[in-house]
């Protein structure tokens, strides 16, 4: 359904329309107020303009805030009604009731500066010679919650010199993606029947239009108009359409097929080859899939395997237009060397730099202990045979390790990494044919413009100065008198107020206020930063004296948490106390955490974690062993401030690893990470894994804590045990999710309301397993994960549950006394299983946790294969195993004893002695 709400007041026959703006509104009643101030208070503008809103099914007030607005304002507005379409089907049914000489669209949730208009008009007055196909205007960050606009977006930089003309063509890394900022000509539109493509969603719908429309002209000139500042909205509850789709399976169907891969056939078929700014474009928008998909928490995990297969296949479709000078080349964000490497060598069989061969990178200095050089090569299916020559003599590795790239769950390239002997000229051969060496090159900056300008492309008139942040940085370059200094710096200041007050609706004296809080924040913390470098060169000074370092020097640093202990590194400090004396050993822990005092009364050489100690005792350090890998752990002293240490880091872990995190591992510098089980070291080391580590870093001894469990588990049989332990994992998306409200109230009825909470809940209160509990005697404990801590109280299910938080806990003493463990994904169903005692896996939301909501992602452990005891997938389910495992006198079934002792071999009591010689050779 289409119709017109009211027609717009008509123009004089006099009056031509130079500038259609189209807006398309969804639900957008919360920012209309917004945008519609910004339209009617623009300065004056000598062509006439249209403003067309179209109303695409609004379910809230939209379509009356429209209404009322066109009934009161000065500007010639029309106001249409559809059914529900999506914002493309909206923007080309505005298109067609345009009927000025440029049409603009505006999202409906932003803002135009006051000059947004005029500068638009001036722009083309300037351009003497109409050479603009299109024009681009200014994209800044409005951040809703802060009110603070920041000019920092990833293009940015085309802007920073003002306003100018550009022939694509000739600079091809000048790319334009977004609609909102696009002014177009109606003539050539209609004369191309150019209109938004439908398919392409939930992204690039934009960035298709434009360079469907550039790909008409012959010679294609985007005018960068700076002077045009357009405020794009930051929402605070992150529901913009950009933030959301990711979670859209059209974002790896639609997307690729008919945008990226449409546009560019679609251009190629116009103009008989690719232009490389297309390709760039596509480079650029297929930038954000490659980093998602390489992020830590990636959102694309969670998508289904057909879907990424399609997109592999259209992926390989879209490199066939992608030059490969092109991959080379292209600077507009930093792929980073395994990705430029990786879709190089996977989509065009090349190198990141060209040779006649194979390349090979000569990969950093040479080690100073053994005299080996790092290089590097890729490669595709079949490992080339390899010859390694030093001053002509044959010579074999020292090290090799082979890394399997993927993305988008397929297989990039394959990184093969050699360490070769350094005394000499090295010379590789693959396949027979000598390889090119080169040491790694810098990658690009970002690109300028040509120093020269084609006549017809200069500007009439001066490039003012286009921005508050423009004024601001003339304020800082500004020389003379501090009276100078001060009249500019009040014009940077009534610029950037004036600005902030326009978009956030408010008083310019109140922005004002606003910038000088924060400016006077900023020279505070600067001056704390000053404050800061004066007093770490005193604690750096202090910290060298021969009289302090004597204390650590070749110091073995244990550390689990800076909150607690009762985990690896802390078992594993006991027994190097007991059995090497000679070591200098502490323990790093806060001094405000619970275990300090017990610590304390054990005779720990306790370090406060954060103190003058600590980086006193870091910097000498021969080792720093951890059970955690984190930020804070990883680096216990900011190396910014107080330099890098030249302790080796041994990972202790903080249990059996089952998921695949290789994303997190591979940005570590490990030369010793220990583990317990055998297919977890294989996933780890295998030939072609997706880890950089090898078996030269990780080794299999079990682990320190395991060896005090064994012994307390045997000192109190199964079937003595008083509890039953409920421990679930916390669920990342849920605290994600709970970030976004603002008060302690929406938090609660938020988690009240979550399967989460629900299915525990339901579990907890359920019949079977309170009379189970009543009849053998048994307590039933609830662990409450530290991100529930604040809302303790809402886990209140009965006078028969015990809520336990985890910090509160000491887990060892817990298994040791516990009949039965009920968790989901927990890795304390290892710990259980060692302490003999039974495990049930109640997984109700199995199909959403590897869905990329949660830090899960599958690598070789299936908890249906490998698991210590049955999976549920529903409440009865689990009740169902309760009575089994009851009826079965409490031990675990034989299945899952013969999966734990074949999964974890070194059970007997030794992990912390085979650690301890693992150290030792690395030392």
């Amino acid at each position: 359904m289409f119709r017109v709400l009211k027609e717009a007041s008509t123009l004089s026959s006099s009056e031509e329309v130079l500038f259609s703006v189209v807006i398309a509104v969804y639900n957008n009643a919360e920012y209309a107020s917004d945008l519609y101030r910004s339209l009617e208070c623009q300065s004056k503008v000598e062509g006439g303009w249209e403003v067309i809103i179209v109303n695409d099914g609004s379910t809230d007030s939209s379509l009356s805030i429209a209404e009322n607005w066109q009934k009161k304002s000065r500007l010639n507005i029309r106001v249409l009604d559809k059914t529900n379409s999506g914002v493309s089907v909206a923007r080309n049914h505005g298109i067609s009731e345009c009927s000025g000489k440029w049409i603009t669209f505006v999202d409906s949730d932003d803002v135009l500066h006051r000059d947004y208009m005029a500068s638009l008009e001036d722009f083309l007055r300037r351009d003497r010679h109409n050479m603009a196909s299109l024009l681009a205007t200014r994209s800044v960050i409005y951040n809703e919650k802060t009110g603070i606009l920041v000019d920092n977006h990833p293009l940015a930089w085309k802007f920073k010199h003002g306003d100018r003309l550009v022939d694509i063509n000739q600079q091809p890394h000048v790319v334009h993606l977004g609609g909102h900022a696009t002014v177009v000509r109606r003539d050539f539109i209609e004369a191309n029947s150019i209109r938004f493509n439908e398919n392409v969603r939930p992204g690039f719908e934009d960035a298709d239009f434009i360079g469907r429309y550039l790909g008409k002209f012959e010679r294609p000139v985007i005018g960068l108009v700076a002077s045009a500042r357009y405020y794009y909205r930051k929402r605070s509850n992150g529901t913009s359409l950009i933030d959301t789709t990711w979670t859209k399976p059209e974002k790896f169907s639609h997307e690729p097929k008919y945008g990226h891969l449409g546009m560019l056939r679609s251009i190629t078929a116009d103009r008989g080859y690719t232009p490389k700014w297309a390709q760039n474009t596509v480079l650029y928008s297929l930038y954000w899939y490659f980093l998602a998909d390489r992020s830590w928490n990636s959102p694309i995990a969670g998508v289904q395997k057909q879907l990424l297969d399609d997109f592999w296949v259209v992926l390989h479709e879209i490199m066939m237009y992608i030059d490969v000078d092109v991959l080379r080349q292209f600077s507009l964000r930093n792929y980073g060397w395994y990705l430029s490497e990786g879709i190089i060598r996977q989509f065009k069989n090349n190198s990141w730099v060209k040779s006649e061969g194979h390349t090979v990178y000569r990969w950093g200095g040479i080690t100073s202990k053994k005299k080996t050089q790092k290089f590097v090569y890729s490669y595709i299916g079949v490992k080339p045979k390899e010859q390694f020559f030093v001053d002509g003599k044959r010579v074999t590795p020292v090290h090799t390790n082979t890394v399997v790239n993927r993305a988008f769950d397929h297989e990039l390239m394959t990184e093969r990494i050699l360490n070769l002997p350094s005394h000499g000229k090295v010379r590789i051969w693959l396949d027979n044919k000598e390889a090119t060496i080169v040491r790694m090159p810098p990658f690009n900056r970002l690109p300028s413009f040509a120093d020269e300008m084609d006549p017809d492309l200069i500007l009439s008139g001066e490039s003012k100065i286009v921005s508050p942040h423009a004024v601001t940085s003339e304020y800082k370059k500004a020389n003379g008198g501090l009276t100078k200094k001060a009249i500019v710096g009040i014009n940077a200041l009534a610029s950037r107020g004036s600005e902030e007050a326009w978009v956030n609706n408010k008083y310019v004296i109140r922005s004002v206020y606003d910038i000088l809080s924060r400016v006077v924040k900023r020279k505070y913390q600067n001056w704390i930063i000053l404050h800061n470098k004066s007093k770490d060169a005193k604690i750096l000074r202090a910290s060298l004296q021969p009289e302090v370092c004597v204390n650590y020097k070749h110091a073995w640093i244990f550390i689990d948490r800076p909150d607690r202990g009762d985990d690896n590194a802390e078992h594993l400090y006991r027994y190097v106390r007991k059995n090497h004396p000679n070591v200098n050993i502490w323990f790093l822990i806060e001094e405000s955490a619970p275990d300090w005092n017990r610590l304390s009364a054990d005779g720990f050489n306790l370090l406060p974690y954060g103190s003058e100690k600590t980086i006193t005792a870091v910097l000498n350090a021969k080792f720093i062993l951890s059970s955690h890998m984190d930020a804070g752990i990883f680096d216990l002293i900011d190396r910014k401030r107080f330099g890098a240490t030249s302790a080796k880091r041994v990972f202790l872990q903080h249990g059996m690893n089952m998921n695949d995190i290789s994303k997190w591992l591979n940005t570590k510098d490990l030369p010793l990470m220990i583990t317990s089980a055998r297919p977890e070291l294989e996933a780890l080391v295998s030939e072609r894994s997706q880890y950089r580590i090898s078996k030269r870093e990780a080794k299999l001894t079990g682990l320190p804590r395991h060896d005090k469990l064994v012994k307390m588990s045997k000192e109190t049989p199964v079937s003595e045990r008083q509890n039953i332990l409920i421990a679930p994992t916390w669920r990342k998306y849920l605290s994600d999710d709970m970030a976004v409200l603002d008060s302690e109230v929406a938090r609660r009825d938020f988690i009240l309301g979550t399967d989460f909470y629900k299915s525990w809940q339901g579990l907890l209160n359920s019949t079977t397993i309170r009379e189970m509990a009543q009849r053998n005697g048994l307590n039933i404990v609830f662990a409450l994960h530290d991100h529930l801590t604040e809302f303790a109280r809402l886990f209140d299910f009965g006078d028969h549950v015990s809520v336990l938080p985890y910090r509160e806990m000491s887990v060892q003493k817990m298994l040791a006394n516990t009949r039965l463990l009920v968790t989901d994904y927990s890795s304390l169903s290892t710990e259980a299983a060692i302490a003999n005692s039974p495990v049930i896996y109640y997984q109700f939301d199995s199909e959403s946790i590897y869905s990329g909501k949660h830090s899960f992602k599958k690598d070789w452990f299936d908890y249906k294969i490998n698991g210590f005891g049955p999976v549920c997938n529903s409440q009865s389910s689990v009740e169902g195993s309760l009575i089994d495992i009851e009826s079965n006198a409490w031990e675990p079934f034989n299945l899952y004893k013969k999966r734990l002792s074949e999964t974890l071999p070194y059970l007997d009591g030794s992990a912390c002695a085979r650690v301890v010689h693992q150290i030792m050779k690395i030392a």
